[in-house]
């Protein structure tokens, strides 16, 4: 495999892993909500960063990887 396609290839495992974690963490956040132990607003306030926190990841693998 040229190394053009390994970087690819390790972005697209790296994105794969970093898009599970964020669905781990929006999937923590809609649970803590419907226990009650987060108001809507905290969780809106949550998911804005954890997506933000997500961008910002991928942001950094496309410069790294790509």
């Amino acid at each position: 495999m040229s190394s053009f396609n390994e970087q690819h290839a390790k972005y697209n495992q790296l994105a794969a892993e970093a898009a599970a974690t964020l669905d781990d963490q929006l999937a923590r956040i809609r649970r803590d909500q419907d226990e009650g132990t987060i108001t809507i607003r905290e969780g809106a306030d949550e998911r804005v960063q954890v997506l933000q926190e997500h961008l910002d990841r991928l942001r950094l693998l496309r410069e790294e990887f790509l």
